[in-house]
């Protein structure tokens, strides 16, 4: 198992007919599982000489309260796990992200053929420069080849602005690749006014540490009007096109109608 750390407790080892088995309780400051850190890890432990348990399993995962159960056979690669968490602070895994995330995820079967499937939520998610928000949406993890995958789709509420991610996050130090697509229908939870119509479908590939990943991405945008604060006219018919790397956003192209004339631009 790609587990380490260091943990201490009460253990009680029964040998019967030349099997082994064991319980107890146990708690560690900090357990590095597949290179995510767990801490304040504690609960109880039960098994024998090829499986173990851990019922009553709690830990914090950036910040967030995680608890629930896991079983695991390495001989076999069987699992069966249960695990919900709450107020895990995104901006802990990636700086640029803000907001608090409640899951839940289960599973059962074997690793690198059988899914943990989950939900998750992610209350005041903000993104600058966009306006805060909310999403929830599906979790399918998997672990095969020494590396977690995982594959996220949910949608930005309100409306329909569905996304998806895929992320391959190896075990080691080993850099993780993964992207990110979507569209957003729904420009208000975007822009700090309202009043904008439009579409803008978004593409991004993820690359290197998991402590400091890199972004690099690109926004098509185009819709039939859209207003600024304070000016008599709003731009109609328009469309653009944006760079964006790792939170840097650069026009590369922008085409529309404003006050009856045609607009074209870039920066």
């Amino acid at each position: 198992l790609p587990l380490k750390g260091k943990a201490s407790g009460y253990f009680e080892y029964k040998e019967r007919n030349k099997k082994l088995s064991f319980n107890g309780s146990f708690s560690g400051a900090l357990i590095d599982l597949a290179g995510q850190e767990l801490s304040d890890v504690r609960g109880k432990i039960k098994g024998d000489d090829k499986t173990v348990s851990f019922p009553e399993l709690r830990f914090k995962f950036y910040q967030g309260e995680v608890k629930g159960n896991a079983f695991l056979c390495p001989e076999t690669n069987e699992f069966d796990i249960d695990l919900e968490g709450e107020n895990i602070d995104l901006s802990l895994l990636y700086k640029e992200i803000k907001g608090l995330c409640s899951l839940n995820l289960s599973g059962k079967g074997k690793l690198g053929k059988d899914l943990i499937l989950g939900k998750y939520m992610v209350e005041n998610l903000y993104f600058p420069p966009f306006q805060p928000t909310r999403a929830e949406g599906d979790i399918k993890l998997n672990v095969k080849d020494k590396t977690l995958q995982l594959d996220l789709k949910g949608n930005f509420i309100p409306g329909e602005n569905p996304f998806s991610v895929l992320l391959g996050i190896p075990f080691g130090d080993t850099p993780m690749s993964g992207s990110i697509k979507g569209d957003f229908n729904n420009l208000n939870i975007l822009l700090p006014w309202r009043g904008a119509e439009g579409r803008i479908n978004y593409l991004a590939d993820i690359s290197g540490a998991r402590l400091l990943p890199q972004i690099k991405g690109v926004i098509d945008v185009k819709g039939s009007i859209l207003p600024f604060p304070r000016f008599a006219h709003a731009f109609r018919d328009f469309s653009g096109l944006v760079f964006v790397e790792n939170g840097d956003f650069s026009i590369r192209s922008f085409q529309g109608k404003f006050g009856g004339g045609d607009v074209k631009g870039s920066g």
